[in-house]
């Protein structure tokens, strides 16, 4: 890894982080009516993933191609307990829509959990940071940059770059320490002694999701 600190972002400055709605070009395919219906499905998406499913299901006869409500698909079947639908859900979605940046890092997630750690700087055309991915993008959505931060640092932890993956990680403090994100990657780059040792004794391959 030889001269990989240069391409990763060690200061928050390097670009905007807004907490702001940010609207996509595929947001903008969407009508106000679907958007609005999107986001009353998001509302109900964790204590009622079936009727979620159900709905998406419905918008997505009326809009087939796009990425955004197969990204909510594979969401509602997760929280509905059906993984192996939602992880179909999330390949198919990055092979149609490798541009989109939810569909890359969903589909990284998946190879974390299957222990394919190889793939990810490929999802991502090597590049380790945001802005380097998207060089014409000033500002990112707190969404994007702690999606992003949480796979990159895991993905370094895993090849045993542990300076490295902290680096990913104490930006992510910086910015939120609260945010679920960062405490799933505190969780995974420095979990409790106990589990540090039965994750030596067991390995970590049989991730609960």
């Amino acid at each position: 890894m030889a001269g990989m600190d240069s391409e990763i972002v060690l200061e928050l400055s390097e670009f905007d982080i807004s907490f702001d709605k940010m609207e996509s070009k595929y947001q903008r395919k969407l009508s106000k009516k679907t958007l609005a219906e999107i986001n009353e499905i998001l509302r109900v998406i964790d204590s009622d993933p079936e009727t979620a499913i159900d709905r998406i299901l419905n918008l997505l006869e009326k809009n087939p191609d796009n990425p955004i409500l197969k990204n909510h698909l594979s969401a509602a079947y997760s929280r509905a307990g059906q993984y192996d639908k939602a992880e179909l859900v999330a390949i198919e979605n990055y092979e149609k829509y490798p541009d989109y940046f939810f569909a890359k890092t969903n589909y990284a997630q998946i190879c974390i959990w299957h222990g394919k750690i190889n793939k990810i700087p490929a999802i991502f055309e090597h590049n380790f940071n945001l802005q380097s991915l998207y060089p014409k993008q000033k500002t990112f959505h707190i969404s994007e940059f702690m999606s992003f931060m949480e796979i990159m640092s895991i993905y370094f932890f895993k090849i045993g770059e542990n300076d490295t993956a902290m680096r990913y990680y104490d930006l992510m403090k910086q910015l939120d320490k609260n945010h679920p994100a960062t405490k799933q990657t505190k969780r995974t780059i420095k979990p409790p002694f106990p589990l540090r040792i039965l994750q030596k004794l067991f390995g970590s391959k049989n991730k609960i999701r």
